[in-house]
Parts: structure tokens; sequence; C-alpha cells
């Protein structure tokens, strides 16, 4: 598949906005504060993350911007890694001085630098909301008539006052105090532009109208600063970005730059070298002041681009590339030109991924239908290409792997090209019809439509629809593993879904993937496969049901340390037993029929993506005439349990629940506080294990109805806005959860709704007691950072401008607990991307699919599962807990063909790897909560087994339970 290059030619006109640098230490609220500064300050903020290299000059680099921001993140600003380049920016000249703003982080690193030794508060103050005293003056002169109540996330602090303070550089603008000891807020320098908030202006729980003003009264004396000093931006930046077309995707590099899609890039000409791309090449003429050398460059790459896009490398197309490359060979550029082209002699020479991949292509997609024989597709390869001087070397290779499309061992491509050919049946409609039954639940659908041996799907999304799996004849299903990179394709039976005693996987591939591969490729499939009519009053038309495990959310991280780290650091996960093998990272059905049952009214939808299923009396027609019969029926659907089989809580008493050691638990919670103690997270999203075995029944065919059996029972017992049941090869789910992950319409809203802190239901407990309780600062602090966490995950999504909170910690009713939510919605606009999908030119497409997927991949795993900072929580929960959590905390839900998706977050929720004819079932549960300093280790094992027993209690025979 070609690289999509987007369009050169109707980039936006040139902007004259100001610009700010901004420098980000990998913290979960940035893309908070770099909203603030574009909505506020109408500027264009870069950004460059602290382990990032200057690129090429520091000082020239700096001249492009009117001033730096040095944001918040984890860590202490005496460790070198934790502030890395921040540093920098202290030691500049006199002459090239610009004006800084540190947050935070960038706040104790100033101090730092200019004598105030660092030191730990008290007591930390994570989320905590407090009002700050200011001098009046200064960036706080507008605020001396307003209270400054602000949101604090630090455990370190700056010691002005301490014996070894050795500074006299700083003037004290704000402060607070913490037992009788003065804490600074704010600083500025007594002779250098440089100022300081240890605050968070950005939170949704800071001042807002009072930390704008703050903002605007800096950037206003920034301004000034640079007048009266002589200092401009440098103009031939725009010169360079008029001349050169610079294309509006070429917006990130190697070493983490950022840029707005419509700045100019040019100063980032030295860290864009991404290889195999035509963009690489433009952008090497960047350097360069030949006009002549810059039109040529263009003219090669426009030829390449059109050729890859038509799919044309013919003999005539080569000779004019070579051509116009003969004037060429000895510049940067060229040489540059020459990864994406490679010679020969005179002959073009494909990397031999490329002849597999044409080979795949022509062998699987043949315009007449079918599989070509390979010899023909090797000669129409030979021929079409002109690769006679290769010919013996291709048909070896060849040779070797003539079954290509049959064994386990694909290429991207392949594995690619194999997800189209077994979805080809699709049309783009989505044919439906709906009536009302008389008495029909999305249980008894699915009991009637599927066997309990064949992969399943039944999803309730947000408590008003339930989506019913149905298979059909081509029904498939993708495993992927993250840490190895190995995907599964698995293509069910045609039969799948009527018998009972067959096995369902007809064919299995396999190859392997990276992680970003493998979310190009489903992203490619989504657009390929668009549904673009149907039912618009029902959610889901066709495609993807199943999960994304915690650890696919790991490994989708953006900091590419995080992501090494945690496979490679050595510390071992283990699984909480050794009889049972860890669940794929992903498992998701690709579902062409399925039944939509609306719960508030009632009404049953049946609908297909498949051509032919619209017909009259097609498998529509059929099955709503046979839902028909049902809904007047009371009789029980096929998956009854045989009245033979042995009763459910007979089995249950002979299971064996292995609950988690206090003594361990309470030992992990002392050692989250000393990593928030000591500045390295705000909050750590702490969980365990509980394992249940348990006795399979006696008879092989009785015994693949008890995950369905647990599924109607935690239904019952717990209610919940996202009930789910899944059965994907081995795996196994039930859940009965409350919380909301990510959402998204086909159009342009996406949604979050993370959920922290909890309180049981009890015979006294009310609404009202349940509030009070949960609006002491723990509770407070623990939402509030979440809240913070997501704004930041949708920012980067949405891009400045795009996102805006609905609900703050409200208290809501979640059956059989109270729980504390926020909800916060992002605005897709494709010509304002965030930050974090700046690099991605493929979301300039319409087909919110593609946007939704992004958002995603690029949020998990959930916030509120992990803690703040993201990233560096991960990390250290990771050594802490020292085992995989699985599909637990991971996320579950649909992809919609028709462009929507939604995902709950996978608490409450019990899951199990075995097989259906193993002797035992091994179920596991998941439950935690969120460590915090105000935490105690007495009350946080209390919270995690109230979430426990919600899940726990079904395995619980009814007549042991206690009332």
């Amino acid at each position: 598949m070609p690289p999509s290059l987007g369009d050169w030619a109707n980039r936006p006109p040139w902007s004259h906005t100001k610009r700010i640098l901004y420098i980000d230490a990998y913290d979960s609220f940035s893309y908070n504060v770099v909203a603030m500064l574009e909505e506020n300050l109408d500027v264009q903020v870069t950004i460059m993350t602290i382990d990032s290299e200057w690129p090429g000059d520091m000082i020239q680099f700096l001249q492009h911007y009117e001033a730096v921001v040095l944001g918040p993140g984890p860590g202490n600003p005496t460790t070198a890694e934790d502030v890395g380049i921040m540093k920098d920016i202290w030691n500049l000249p006199h002459g090239d001085l610009l004006p800084v703003f540190g947050i935070c982080l960038g706040f104790q690193s100033l101090c730092l630098h200019h004598g105030i030794p660092i030191g730990r508060l008290p007591y930390p103050l994570h989320g905590q909301v407090l009002p700050v005293s200011t001098t009046g003056r200064d960036i706080f002169e507008d605020n001396h008539r307003h209270g400054l109540e602000v949101t604090l996330y630090h455990s370190l602090y700056a010691k002005l006052g301490a014996s070894s303070c050795s500074s006299n550089d700083l003037e004290l603008l704000a402060w607070l105090f913490v037992d009788n000891e003065v804490i600074p807020m704010g600083v500025r320098h007594k002779e250098k532009p440089f100022w300081g908030v240890q605050f968070h202006p950005e939170s949704c729980k800071s001042s807002r109208e009072s930390c704008t003003r703050l903002l605007k009264r800096w950037w206003k004396m920034a301004l000034q600063v640079n007048k009266v000093a002589g200092r401009e931006t440098n103009s031939y930046l725009h010169h360079v970005v008029e001349r050169e077309k610079i294309p509006q995707e070429l917006t990130i590099g190697t070493s983490g730059i950022k840029t707005p899609a419509n700045e100019d890039t040019a100063v980032c000409d030295a860290t864009m070298r991404e290889c195999l791309r035509p963009q690489s090449v433009m952008n090497t003429t960047m350097s360069t002041e030949s006009e002549y050398s810059t039109e040529l460059a263009e003219s090669i790459t426009q030829l390449i681009l059109k050729a890859q896009l038509n799919d044309d490398f013919s003999k005539e197309k080569l000779k004019e590339v070579k051509d116009l490359m003969h004037d060429s060979k000895n510049s940067s550029w060229g040489k540059s030109l020459h990864g994406l082209l490679q010679y020969k002699g005179t002959t073009y020479v494909p990397e031999r991924a490329a002849i597999r991949e044409k080979i795949v292509r022509l062998n699987h997609y043949d315009p007449q239908g079918g599989h070509r024989d390979l010899k023909r597709t090797i000669e129409a390869v030979l021929s079409k290409y002109f690769w006679k001087d290769i010919k013996e070397d291709v048909e070896k290779y060849v040779s070797g792997c003539s079954e290509c499309l049959h064994v386990s061992d694909l290429s991207h491509t392949e594995i690619a090209f194999t997800m189209l050919d077994w979805s080809r049946s699709t049309s783009d409609n989505a044919g439906y019809r709906s009536f009302l039954p008389n008495n029909l639940t999305a249980e008894r659908i699915c009991e009637r439509l599927n066997n309990p041996r064949s992969p399943a799907v039944l999803f309730q999304a947000n408590g008003r629809h339930s989506i019913i799996s149905v298979p059909s004849p081509g029904s498939w299903r993708l495993e992927y593993y993250a840490q190895s990179g190995k995907i599964l394709l698995r293509k069910l039976s045609a039969q799948c879904g009527t018998s009972e005693n067959q096995d369902n996987d007809e064919r299995v591939v396999g190859g392997m993937l990276s992680v970003p591969r493998f979310w190009d490729i489903l992203r490619d499939l989504m657009e390929r496969k668009r549904v673009r009519s149907g039912n618009h009053a029902v959610p889901f038309w066709g495609g993807f049901l199943g999960y994304f495990s915690y650890e696919m959310g790991l490994a989708s991280l953006a900091h590419p340390k995080a992501t090494e780290d945690y496979f490679h650091n050595g510390h071992s996960y283990k699984s909480n037993s050794h009889e049972s093998e860890d669940p794929p990272d992903v498992s998701l059905l690709w579902s062409e029929r399925n039944v939509i049952v609306d719960n508030k009214t009632g009404q049953v939808t049946i609908q297909s993506i498949l051509k032919g299923d619209d017909s009259q009396t097609g498998w529509i027609d059929q099955t709503l005439q046979q839902l028909g019969d049902l809904s007047d029926t009371s009789k029980p659907a096929h998956w009854q349990v045989d009245m033979n089989a042995e009763p459910l809580d007979l089995i249950l008493k002979r299971s064996d629940i292995r609950f988690p050691n206090e003594q361990r638990y309470k030992e992990q919670v002392e050692a989250c506080k000393d990593k928030l103690e000591a500045g390295e997270s705000y909050e750590l999203c702490l969980t365990c294990e509980t394992s249940i075995t348990v006795p399979s029944r006696a008879k092989p065919h009785h015994r693949c109805t008890f995950p369905w059996e647990l599924y109607r029972r935690l239904k019952k017992y717990n209610p919940a806005a996202f009930s789910a049941y899944a059965k994907l090869g081995n795996v196994k789910i039930v859940s009965s959860s409350p919380e909301c992950f990510l959402t998204w319409d086909r159009h342009s809203t996406l949604e979050m709704k993370p959920m922290k802190g909890t309180v049981r239901k009890s015979g006294d407990m009310t609404m009202e007691k349940a509030k009070e309780i949960l609006s002491s600062t723990k509770e407070m602090a623990e939402n509030l950072m979440i809240a913070d966490l997501i704004r930041h995950d949708l920012y980067g999504i949405c891009g400045s401008g795009g996102v805006r909170v609905e609900k703050l910690l409200e208290v809501e009713d979640h059956g059989r607990v109270f729980q504390m939510i926020t909800h916060v919605k992002g605005e897709i606009d494709r010509n304002r991307r965030g930050f974090a999908v700046r690099d991605m030119p493929e979301l300039k497409t319409s087909n919110m699919a593609i946007h939704g997927l992004t958002a995603l991949q690029k949020c998990l795993p959930p916030g509120s599962m992990t803690g703040a900072p993201k990233e560096r929580s991960c990390m250290h929960l990771q050594s802490i807990e020292g085992r995989r959590r699985g599909i637990y905390s991971g996320v579950m839900g649909y992809l919609d063909l028709g462009g929507g998706g939604n995902f709950s977050v996978l608490i409450r929720t019990a899951f199990t790897c075995s097989n259906d004819d193993d002797e035992k079932q091994l179920w596991r549960i998941g439950a935690g909560g969120a460590v915090t300093t105000l935490s105690t280790a007495e009350g946080e094992w209390e919270e995690m087994l109230t979430k426990l027993r919600t899940v726990c209690s079904i395995f619980t025979p009814l007549d042991s339970r206690n009332a």
C-alpha cells in the first residue's frame, strides 16, 4: 500500500501567528497546558520532549520562538533525565535570552538552577485545590483583587527559606503555608525574563478566570521583553516555507519534535529523517538554496507519488525517474531518494518484501475472483515489471513459499490482504428489519441464534442497546499478542453457530506485526470496508466486537522508552496460575450479522452487511420469522442447560477461591505511597487478582454452557450499564462494568466518563451520605487527577478548542455502589488535529471510525486504571504488582463500520482462558483502587474487597451467601 502523502497543493495560507516552544516532560496534563496557551494567547505551540536533541544550533533554533514554556512532569529536578533539555534553557548567553515560563517541574528546575534546594513536603499535595497568596505584582498584578484558587500536583518544593539557599536572583511572587512553612507558588528572575509557578493553571479545578489573566499578563510582559531587547523571530522561516511548498503533514521528527500542521517546519529539517517516504525528499531540500534542486526534487517526488498511488512502476515510468535522478546522484537529498528506489545496473530491483507483496496481491485478488495459478501469477509479475535479470532469484524465492497463503507465517501485507479477502462479501449498506416483540430479551435472542461452543459476543452499550453477534459464512476473528507481535487470523466454519459438535476454526493463518503496524492494518480495514448507510437509530451496523487488554494499552504508549522498559527491563510478569496461559492482548470477532435490542423501547433490529441477506426471503427475513416465533412462546432457547447436567450451585460448592494476600497488598499500598512522596507519580491505581478454580461438569457436552450461566447470574445480581459476555476461542468473559472508557458517534464527538471514588451500598447508605463521603479531599483528588488526565488524552486527539467538561466530580448510583464520575467530550475537526496525531495524514478522512480507532489507540490503557502521569505510573505499577493484568482493566466494546464505537473499562469482570474440555476451569477476577498520599493501607484493602465482592459473589452458591 502506498504511503499517504497528503495534499501538497492545498496547504493552508501562511499565518504570522506568534510561536511558543513547549518542553514536555512526558506528563499526562501536557496537552491541557498547550490548549490553554493556544486558546487564550492566539499562539501556535511546538512541542519538544525532554529527551529530544536540539535540531542543529540550539540558539538559532530558539530564534524562531517568542517564548518557551517548561511543562510539569514526574520525577525530581535534581535527576538529569527527569528534566532533560530543560536545563539547557537556563544557560543561554545573555544576548540570546528569551522569555521562559515554568510550571511545576519546570518551576522547580528554575529554582534549582538558581541555587534553591529541592526538598520533600511534609505531606504531598497531589490533586488538592488550595488558595494561594500573591504580592499582587508582576504576572499576578491583575489578580490582586481576586482570590486565586489553584490545583496542586506536587510532593517536592523549592526551599526558598532554607539556610542552604544561595539565591538572591529570584523574587517570590506567590506562596502558601504548609505547617507554618512558606511554600513558593510563583517566582520570577530579577534580571532575566524567567517566570515560574508551582501550581497547575490548566487544571479544570484551578480558577479558570484568574489563571487565564495570569497567563495573559505573562504573555504581555514576554512580548514587551522581546520588543525592548530588539528580539524578532527569524524571517527566513517565512521565505523557506513559502518557497518550498512544504506539505501540511510534515510535522514530526525522530527527536520528538511536533509542530502544528500549518506551522513552519523548516527549522526541524535536521530532525525529519524518516526514510522511505517521499516526504523525506522534500524535507531534505529544505536545507538547500538551489531553486533548481528544489524543483527537481519535487518533480521526482511527484513521479514517485503518482506511480505508487497508481501502482504503476512501469519501465517507462522508472526511466523518467532515473533520468531526473542522473543530475542529483551526488546531492544529499539525492542520496535520500535512493532510499526509495534501488537499482541493480539499469534495472529497478524492489526489495524482496515488495516482490512477495506483489505476488500475493495478484494471487489473492484476481479480477475474475478466486485464486490464480501461482505459476501464472509469477509470470504476470515478471512480465509487468520487467524483472528479467532477477527472474531466477524471484522464482527461487517464490518456490520456497508456494504455500504462503495457507501457512501461519505471513508478512504484514499478506495479513492485511487476508483480512480484506475474508471480508470481501460485505457491502457498503446495512440491511435491516425492526419489530416490537412481546417478550424477548437479548439473552433469549443470543441463545436462539448462537450455540454455546461458537464464538459469540453480547455487549450492552451504555445500558441502552444490547448488541448480539450472529454467525455468518464470512465470520472470522483475530488474535494479537503485543509482546511477541504474533497475530492469528481464524476463519470460522461456514456452519459455525449451527452445530454444537464441530471445530469452528476452519482455517488459521498468522504472522508477525509490530504494535504500530497492527493499528495501521486495523485502520486500513475499517476505511476500506466502510458502511455508508443503515438504521441510524442503532449504534452498530457491523464490524468488530471484542476486547483490548491492559498490556495492549501499555504497548501502545506514546513514549518509546516506556514500552521498551515494559518488555525488556527484566521484570518478568507472572500469571496467577501455571495452569492457564495468558489471553491474547487483542481478540476481535468480525460480525457481519447481528441483532440489536433497544432496552428502553423493547424494539429489536435484525441487520446484516452481507450481500444478499437483505433480499426477499434472505437471512434477515428468515431471522425475523424465527424471532417472531420465539417472541410468541415462552419455550426456552436451545442453550438451556440439560436437565441431567449437574446444577451450577453444586459445582460452585467444590470450587477453590484464592484471595489476594492481605499483608502483601498492604505492603504494595505503602510501596505506591513511597513513589508518590518521591514525586514519581500523583496517583497509582493498584490492583490485585483473585483466582477461582472450578471443577468442570462430568459430561463434556454439558461444560460449554458454564460461562453463560455465570453471565446470567452476574447480570441478575449486579446489573450494569456495560454488561457483557464473550466467547472468543478459549477466552470467556463475563462483565458487569459500570464504566464507559471511550465512545464516539458517527459524526464528530468523542466522550470519556472515568470513575473514581466508590462507596458500597448498605442498609443505611443514601445518596446524600455517599456524596458527603466522596466529597473528602482524598476522593475528590482521585477523580480530579483522572479528569485532568482524560482532558489531556482528548486534547491530544481533538486539538485546542476541541474539548469540554460536561460533568465534574458528580456522584451517581451504579447498582450496588455509589460512584463519583466525570464526563468529558471532544469534537473531531479534520482541519485541527491534536498534537498526539499531527503526524498522521490519514486522519484527513471524514470516516469517524478512523478517528475513533486512533483515539482508542492513543488513550489506552484507561487512565482510571493507571494513575497519572500515565506512562511513569504504568512503569511503577509493573514493578510493584509484578504480574500481567490481562483482560482486567483493559477495554471491551465494538468498532462499527458505520463510524461509531463504544468501549467499557473491564472492571467488575471475570475471565478465563481454560478450554471447555478441561477438567478444571481457572477464572480470574481483578480488583483494586487508586492510591494517593492520603490513602491508608487498611482503607485501600477494604475498598478493593468491596469491588471484588461484586463479581466474586457469583461463584458462591446461593444458599451459602450472606444476606
